[in-house]
């Protein structure tokens, strides 16, 4: 394994791959972490499970600081917490993996993965089981351009119907945009820096994202002086452990709980969020 990625994150092998939890078509990539590759970023090699079988837990590609690839090495705050959590404290070994958010999502719906970490949606509760005690609170904001010619007008928007008669962009996948604007119609977008490109290009009047995602992305691509949230939060809520209803974890979740608990309490949950 690379020296580079013991030190600093989870090393991954390349797979083919398809939006969808079917078989893939070739040509298309993701990158799947192997049980044998697993490297944590103080640099030990991660913990034999007690229980025969591994346990999966799916990541977005893309979606930093929360998760994402670079070069192949999964890094981001989820992973590190998962981790912590599952291999290190309740010795439950689990792997780690990595794919489109929209394909994550369906792989544990459909009982081909065990869990991720995301706000505990409606849609997502229909088939998972979500922990009682939070890692984080995330917070669901409205993007726009900063020389849009009603950038003031979007400035005094106090609630969520002040977003009506607007052309709405969001990321595939993303749940939470749904449940927070219901009927509403939105263009979803599977890259986030396309959708950055396509609100600059006037394809959207705001762009919804959750603000963790979205601030680091604009700092990377050098638009936070383009492109500003406006006041208004569309929602707030807890990032949570999901499980899968068809996953054996389900019936580890007061331990789950009792272990995020105490992560909390000694200061652990804030330090796997620094970078």
């Amino acid at each position: 394994m690379p020296s580079c990625a013991r030190a600093a994150g989870f090393y991954t092998d390349p797979m083919t791959t398809d939006e969808s939890a079917s078989p893939s078509p070739p040509g298309r990539r993701t990158w799947l972490l192997s049980a044998a590759t697993l490297a944590i970023a103080a640099g030990s090699t991660t913990s034999r499970a007690k229980d025969t079988r591994a346990f999966k837990f799916v990541y977005a590609d893309n979606f930093p600081p929360l998760s994402y690839l670079d070069n192949g090495v999964l890094r981001g705050t989820s992973p590190r917490i998962v981790e912590e959590l599952f291999n290190k404290r309740l010795q439950l070994g689990v792997t780690h993996h990595a794919y489109p958010w929209a394909r994550a999502q369906s792989m544990v719906e459909h009982g081909e993965a065990d869990g991720f970490v995301s706000a505990a949606t409606p849609a997502r509760l229909e088939y998972t089981v979500a922990s009682t005690e939070p890692l984080l609170q995330a917070r669901l904001s409205a993007y726009a351009r900063a020389d849009h010619p009603q950038f003031a007008k979007y400035l005094k928007f106090q609630t969520n119907t002040d977003l009506a008669g607007l052309k709405l962009g969001s990321i595939l996948g993303n749940n939470w945009t749904k449940a927070t604007l219901g009927s509403r119609h939105v263009e979803y977008v599977r890259d986030r820096e396309l959708a950055f490109r396509m609100l600059l290009a006037g394809r959207f009047d705001v762009f919804v994202e959750v603000e963790d995602l979205a601030e680091p992305a604009l700092k990377a691509l050098g638009l936070d002086d383009d492109i500003k949230a406006i006041p208004l939060v569309l929602a707030m809520d807890d990032v949570k452990v999901c499980i899968g209803k068809r996953s054996p974890l389900v019936g580890r979740m007061r331990e789950i709980d009792e272990t995020i608990r105490a992560m909390r309490k000694d200061g652990t949950v804030a330090r796997l969020r620094k970078p």
